[in-house]
């Protein structure tokens, strides 16, 4: 019977395990090699929570500057829907990434318990999961295809979009390095 965390080579110049003392001294030595090994991992580990840390003290302030930059580019989108309203495109495309419209669908559900009670008794057991929650999706497709169902609704709308080119951001990291 065999048990180990790893596996150790012992055939080493120290020779095959002969007796039980040499097993006694090699099982000493694995554990020591263990701990070594999980000391060295451990130091490095609090090395990179602190360097972690550190990073997002010093990035805080441009997080700041960011979600601000954000928020006027979303303003300025909202704003001017009409700039990405058909003939026009939904989404801009520039060499720094993208910005426009994106339309969303979900579903709004003003009254939870009139959907579980209207969609138990028609049976519908595909809207639904067994926790009593409701598949929004299903009951959309539901909505869609003209079914009405009291307490929810279909809800459309626009969100403002802004992707950054990830090649950029690569190539900046890798010249910051």
């Amino acid at each position: 019977m065999t048990q180990h965390t790893a596996n150790y080579h012992l055939a080493d110049s120290r020779g095959a395990i002969r007796t039980l003392d040499d097993a006694r001294a090699a099982m000493s030595e694995i554990r020591r090699l263990t701990c070594q090994r999980e000391i060295i991992v451990a130091r490095f580990e609090k090395r990179i929570a602190a360097l972690t840390a550190e990073a997002a003290e010093t990035a805080a302030p441009v997080e700041g500057e960011l979600t601000r930059e954000l928020r006027r580019l979303e303003n300025w989108i909202v704003a001017n829907r009409h700039q990405f309203a058909p003939p026009n495109k939904r989404k801009l495309k520039t060499p720094d990434g993208e910005f426009g419209l994106q339309t969303t669908t979900r579903l709004g559900i003003d009254d939870f318990n009139a959907v579980l009670d209207y969609l138990m008794d028609k049976g519908c057991d595909d809207c639904i999961k067994v926790t009593q929650k409701l598949k929004s999706t299903e009951i959309l497709k539901r909505i869609d295809a003209g079914e009405r169902i009291p307490g929810a609704r279909r809800d459309s709308g626009e969100i403002a979009l802004c992707r950054v080119n990830r090649a950029l951001v690569k190539e900046a990291v890798s010249h910051a390095q």
